[in-house]
């Protein structure tokens, strides 16, 4: 199969997008599709022609500039649409795929051929929290907002509703754009993300003995690990305050939180008032983050807004269980519960109280038998359902039965 593999822009590191995208094209290659990259560039850099051996097409499209920043979905489209224009007659395409929904809707006025989208997110989730901040906010600011809104999420919805197929990352992200847009259930689909479970893997205790010396943990301490960038859907501040809600409950607890991001210098502060010192560890942003998970006993994902959340696979892959918050419809958008067994591979909480969570905190802590034994079943979990290339044998399988019908 001969495929056409659209990006809105490629970083080599540190976006999720770029990575998973990388991913699945590899795999691919494996199996001998005839795989190629188009990116829009702008001029000012200079590209490179292959990434890991796949053939990148650079085409030019330079960011249309607009008076303010309320109208950067005009502008997405626009370059979706200039994009799409210089590839929609190519004949040595058999189906396109995107992550952009304003190039799968562009894309899709100007060629038959089958277009998929990887819809790794939907802004229909972020709607309660953006609903609770716009509430604070000047008028003004709530009227920009509120265009800014219309544009993307008009954008979203035409290009779910364009596309042959959507693959989705999560059941719960899936369920939400079918019932908020409204789309035909049979071009839904859930395709979840990897991970590789040969480099996310338990360790030993006497190389994990080895790592705590060196990540400066005492070998006795309880050690809750999280990972990701420091923003509010994140909502970091939950653990901080569940760490404090454990008192003297857990003797030698550490979290240790592994990224950055715009809250950090917040977070920072409210560790310091809620007067944790030592008990908490801020990393910063690190591109290894296995030795952390492999040094830990548990795993925490508080988040508010999470499509699936690939960092709670990753630490069952290390044989941690895991404590994440469930779905609350209207308040809590998270299909990071998908991959845990609620009482066998970790702990899925519909309470985001703090006490609640350091309720399974002490309760884990206090009973080492029933945590290992939930380490062990979330990496046997891992294993089963989210082992590395599963994810490209289904998008294969979407991009087989289109082209056979095409």
């Amino acid at each position: 199969m001969r495929l056409l593999w659209h990006l809105p822009r490629l970083s080599l590191r540190g976006c999720g997008l770029s990575i998973r995208a990388r991913h699945l094209l590899t795999r691919l290659r494996q199996r001998a599709h005839d795989v190629r990259l188009v990116v829009p560039a702008d001029g000012r850099m200079h590209p490179p022609a292959l990434v890991d051996g796949v053939p990148i097409e650079w085409v030019d499209a330079p960011v249309r500039r607009v008076p303010h920043w309320s109208l950067q979905g005009l502008q997405r489209r626009w370059r979706a649409a200039r994009v799409a224009s210089r590839i929609a007659d190519d004949d040595r395409v058999d189906a396109i795929v995107t992550a952009q929904p304003e190039f799968a809707d562009a894309v899709r006025q100007r060629t038959q051929r089958p277009v998929v989208l990887l819809a790794c997110c939907c802004r229909l989730l972020y709607e309660p929290a953006h609903r609770a901040a716009l509430a604070a906010r000047p008028w003004a600011r709530r009227w920009a907002f509120r265009v800014d809104d219309r544009f993307l999420r008009t954008g979203e919805r035409r290009g779910f509703r364009a596309a042959d197929a959507v693959a989705f990352d999560s059941d719960m992200t899936r369920r939400v754009a079918v019932d908020g847009y409204r789309l035909d259930e049979r071009r839904a689909h859930v395709v979840a993300p990897t991970v590789d479970i040969r480099r996310f893997q338990p360790v030993e205790p006497s190389l994990r003995r080895e790592l705590r010396a060196r990540l400066s943990l005492p070998d006795d301490a309880f050690v809750v690990c999280w990972t990701g960038r420091m923003d509010d859907q994140k909502n970091v501040e939950l653990l901080l305050s569940a760490a404090a809600a454990c008192g003297g409950h857990i003797p030698g607890l550490r979290l240790l939180l592994v990224g950055d991001g715009p809250l950090g210098p917040q977070l920072r502060v409210e560790a310091e008032r809620l007067g944790l010192g030592s008990s908490v560890r801020f990393t910063g942003m690190r591109d290894c983050v296995e030795p952390f998970l492999q040094a830990s006993d548990l795993f925490a994902l508080p988040s508010r807004v999470e499509s699936f959340g690939i960092s709670v696979i990753e630490a069952m892959a290390c044989g941690l269980p895991a404590v994440v918050l469930g779905c609350v419809p209207g308040r809590i958008h998270s299909g990071a519960g998908e991959p845990v067994v609620d009482g066998q591979t970790g702990c899925v909480l519909f309470d985001d109280s703090p006490e609640a969570m350091a309720a399974h905190w002490i309760g884990l802590a206090r009973d080492p038998v029933r945590r290992h034994q939930m380490g062990r079943a979330a990496r046997a979990r891992a294993i089963e359902s989210f082992a590395l290339g599963r994810d490209a044998l289904q998008l294969e399988q979407i991009l087989n039965d289109l082209c056979r019908r095409n």
